[in-house]
């Protein structure tokens, strides 16, 4: 991997970092699986109404917020997966 790709990663992770904190700051963590996967969903959604409008900014801006939203799933869902065995 080139020093130019690691800095794109680190870059769209930090992206990632600071819309995950401002959703967790702003709304209470998932209830349940069921609820998770209904956020990642409507994200999802909204990207591909991006992403059909050919609306290369506005789909990476969905993009982060579904990164942000799995990563939120597994932060929420993790007491859960503790109990049942390892997060991996």
């Amino acid at each position: 991997m080139s020093e130019s790709d690691t800095r794109l990663i680190d870059a769209a992770l930090r992206t990632v970092r600071t819309e995950l904190i401002a959703a967790t700051a702003a709304f209470e963590p998932f209830t349940s699986p069921r609820e998770g996967w209904t956020m990642i969903m409507e994200e999802l959604d909204e990207m591909w109404v991006e992403v059909k409008g050919n609306h290369l900014t506005h789909a990476r801006r969905q993009a982060v917020r579904v990164a942000a939203m799995a990563t939120r799933f597994l932060v929420d869902m993790a007491p859960i997966l503790t109990a049942e065995g390892d997060l991996r």
